[in-house]
């Protein structure tokens, strides 16, 4: 083993570690060695979450609707691809907004609560984490046509979703790319 590479397990954080790694100089002569050993790049260990993967970092299920920018070939059998990330971003600006509009859900513990429901999640724990990575309690309300609201929600709904590590692989001009297509 190389100086300065340790690799702590097949998880998503040690994949981020090396993906990090491999865009020094250094650490791209490593990674290129692990592949040729391998057979293996480490875009493909980090595509192994599916919301990052799907570019639908909200991790929106398959349903009835027709969606600008899903991807054509639809091959994961329960949630939606799109063709980039900003449109998977777009889908999730929308539904949080139609969540207002159509349903006066207007605070983190009752968007959650639609988003995640009990029966597949730990809905209180969701909410509580976005709410703090809001810096608002569970039932305040808040405004989601504020596009730096939207932003700090769906940052915080992409973190829970995919995990803070993952979540980091979508970009901040991919959030606000996609809250500006909604």
């Amino acid at each position: 083993m190389r100086t300065g590479v340790v690799i702590l397990g097949a998880g998503i954080g040690a994949a981020f570690a090396l993906y990090l790694y491999s865009r020094t100089d250094k650490g791209a002569a490593v990674v290129s060695d692990i592949a040729d050993s391998t057979g293996e790049t480490v875009s493909n260990v980090v595509s192994a979450v599916r919301g990052i993967r799907n570019n639908n970092p909200g991790n929106i299920r398959k349903g009835a609707d027709k969606w600008q920018g899903l991807a054509p070939d639809q091959t994961d059998p329960a949630f939606l691809r799109f063709v980039s990330m900003a449109y998977g971003v777009r889908a999730m600006v929308k539904i949080i907004r139609n969540y207002s509009t159509r349903y006066n859900l207007n605070t983190v513990g009752e968007i959650i609560n639609r988003w995640a429901p009990p029966t597949e999640n730990n809905t209180g724990a969701y909410a509580r984490a976005v709410a703090d990575a809001l810096r608002v309690t569970t039932t305040a309300r808040i405004d989601v046509d504020d596009a730096a609201t939207m932003f700090s929600l769906v940052r915080a709904i992409i973190a829970h979703e995919n995990g803070r590590i993952a979540a980091m692989l979508v970009s901040d001009s991919s959030v606000w790319q996609g809250i500006e297509l909604a």
